[in-house]
């Protein structure tokens, strides 16, 4: 049976969600940002990307690009709750959803045909759907596997679908660059290879789908392989239902450049925070945690440890945190930013603790519907 893998993205997700939440804002320049000067630009309107605001820039130069720009802090719960309507909304089409960001997931719609109609009616169909329950537009791409399918949904017109066919893969693929196959952007591997392409001047997938495969081999090894087999739409690639073992990562830009141990604590103890909630709220725990570092001489480190047994506490995960950061805080050179990533991830009983408060997991559990009603900066913790 032939494959049909959607991939839908919901259009400008974070500014769309903002708008609807606020109708005001349509029409005007808006990016959202912590707020801070040198907090990054995490999403940005049509009208500000104009005056050249993109994602990631700093948030004082788009200021500078765009000086009648509206500035909103991101809103998680806001959100968490529209990903989770959209979601909802998708299942109600299939049971196998693999969600690879707030409002984009892949699809797998084979074997759908005699139920649902068409692939091409089904995409209509959803992207009705989410318009009138959500008032989110979005563009849906249809192919045989998820390389394709997400390549269809970001080059067509906004409030459309697009579907490439058996025997269209490489001639769609030919003029696409390289950093479109996914291993190259996602596996930490795919950094020097992706370097070495540059390299040799292999920039299009038409240009590495014509280059021998014998020889890709030899230069990359089993992912020579891979490149070989992408470049010509060849992505085996199940379409996978959240799984537990992946990892979550949370960042943070500090305003200015620091090695104040207090003030770094204090932004580390909201980064616990923010983890642990995402852990309860996924009912999952953590058995690895990782703290990385960027100075302002551009080095980084990172320290990692076992988590046993594994938490989703936020005081458990501030606690080995900060054991991290002191370890790391050898260097004289100030810190301009810094990260936990948590890895092992588990669900499954849970160890009682004898000497945990039992109160503190309902305090927990409190501060956390707090948060989810009024915002992530409703309820803090004290260091």
């Amino acid at each position: 049976m032939d494959r049909n893998i959607f991939f839908l993205d919901v259009i400008s997700f974070f500014i769309t969600v903002e708008r609807v939440a606020n109708p005001s804002l349509r029409g005007k320049p808006v990016v959202i940002s912590p707020g801070e000067s040198r907090s990054l630009v995490l999403a940005a309107s049509a009208e500000a990307h104009g005056d050249g605001v993109t994602r990631g820039m700093s948030l004082s130069r788009s200021r500078r690009l765009c000086p009648g720009v509206t500035v909103i802090p991101p809103n998680d719960s806001l959100y968490r709750r529209a990903s989770r309507a959209v979601f909802d909304t998708l299942a109600r089409f299939t049971p196998v959803i693999e969600p690879v960001g707030p409002g984009h997931a892949y699809l797998d719609m084979t074997g759908t045909g005699r139920l649902l109609g068409p692939p091409p009616d089904i995409a209509r169909t959803l992207r009705r759907e989410i318009k009138a329950r959500l008032r989110l537009e979005s563009t849906v791409g249809l192919a045989p596997n998820k390389l394709l399918s997400n390549a269809a949904a970001h080059f067509i017109k906004p409030e459309d679908i697009f579907a490439i066919r058996a025997g269209e893969e490489e001639r769609f693929l030919a003029p696409l660059p390289v950093t479109f196959i996914p291993e190259l952007r996602e596996d930490p591997a795919g950094k020097p290879v992706l370097r070495r392409l540059r390299e040799i001047n292999l920039l299009r997938l038409g240009e590495v789908a014509v280059f021998p495969s014998p020889l890709l081999i030899t230069l990359f090894g089993e992912f020579g392989c891979m490149l070989s087999e992408r470049s010509r739409g060849i992505d085996p690639r199940p379409v996978r239902p959240p799984e537990q073992g992946r990892e979550l990562r949370f960042a943070d830009t500090l305003p200015e450049d620091t090695n104040d141990r207090a003030l770094l604590a204090s932004r580390l103890r909201v980064l616990a925070s923010r983890a642990g909630s995402s852990l309860r709220r996924r009912n999952i725990r953590a058995g690895r945690i990782s703290l990385s570092l960027r100075y302002s001489d551009h080095r980084e480190t990172r320290r990692n440890r076992r988590l046993n047994p594994p938490a989703d506490s936020d005081l458990s995960l501030f606690e080995s945190g900060r054991e991290l950061l002191e370890k790391s805080l050898s260097r004289r050179t100030r810190i301009s930013s810094l990260d936990i990533t948590l890895s092992s991830l588990c669900t499954g009983g849970r160890q009682l603790e004898l000497f945990t408060p039992p109160r503190s997991r309902s305090l927990e559990r409190a501060i956390d519907r707090i948060r989810e009603s009024f915002g992530e900066h409703a309820i803090r913790h004290g260091l």
